[in-house]
């Protein structure tokens, strides 16, 4: 088993065009829109799947793209996928994607995909700090 830990991200008013900003050595911050994306997806997945959930990460590349199929699954076979895509931009499901069982995530960069993947593993036990 391998465990990652990383620093939970704070809310900032910095303007950026990615998820996270990750600076050398310094605490990880995103902004209050990012931070409300974060919370209704950690909600969602948490509606879905009551209680511990296992995920399972198939990183692909299709041409040029670069992606990582989420699958979260609860102990009652409950079942999400999640897949986010390296697309230069950042998209996140509407409300009434949530009510699909597949939702799409595009990120800015690789750098984003790994830490919201690490965010997304640890949406049970990671809180966003204020």
């Amino acid at each position: 088993m391998m465990t990652l830990k990383y620093p939970a991200p704070r809310c900032g008013d910095l303007l950026c065009y990615t998820l996270f900003t990750l600076p050398l050595q310094g605490e990880p911050t995103v902004t209050r829109l990012t931070q409300q994306h974060l919370l209704r997806l950690r909600d969602n997945i948490r509606l879905r799947i009551p209680g511990p959930l296992t995920l399972t990460c198939h990183p692909h590349r299709v041409g040029a793209t670069n992606s990582v199929a989420l699958t979260l699954e609860g102990q009652l076979k409950q079942r999400i996928s999640i897949l986010i895509t390296v697309a230069s931009q950042v998209s996140w499901p509407d409300e009434k994607e949530y009510d699909h069982p597949r939702w799409y995530i595009t990120v800015p960069d690789a750098v984003d995909l790994v830490y919201l993947v690490m965010w997304v593993g640890g949406v049970y036990t990671v809180n966003l700090a204020k």
